[in-house]
C-alpha cells in the first residue's frame, strides 16, 4: 500500500475511534441524566459498532491476522453492536 494511502487509512481509523468515542460519551451522558434503558443499550451498541470498527485495523496492522480473519470479526463486532442499538430504540 503507498505510504500516502496508508496514511489516510491511519488518520480515517483514528478519527473513527474518536468520533464514536465522543458519540459514545455522549450517549452514556443521557443514559445517566435520564436513567433510560434504551440510552445505556444504545451506548453499548455504539461502543461496539466504534470498536468493531478499530479492532479491523488493529488486527490487521499489528497482527497480521489473514484479512478474512479479520472482516469475519469486525462484521460480527458490528452486527451486535448494530442488533444492541436496535434492541435500544425498538425494544427498551
Amino acid at each position: 500500500m503507498p505510504d500516502g494511502l496508508l496514511i489516510l487509512v491511519i488518520v480515517t481509523r483514528l478519527l473513527s475511534l474518536i468520533l464514536g468515542a465522543a458519540i459514545v460519551i455522549l450517549a452514556y451522558k443521557g443514559y445517566r441524566r435520564s436513567n433510560s434503558r434504551s440510552m445505556m443499550f444504545l451506548a453499548l451498541g455504539l461502543t461496539l459498532v466504534t470498536i468493531g470498527a478499530f479492532v479491523e485495523g488493529v488486527l490487521f496492522e499489528f497482527f497480521h491476522f489473514d484479512i478474512t480473519l479479520i472482516h469475519a470479526v469486525e462484521s460480527t463486532i458490528n452486527v451486535l453492536g448494530f442488533l444492541t442499538i436496535l434492541y435500544a430504540v425498538r425494544v427498551a
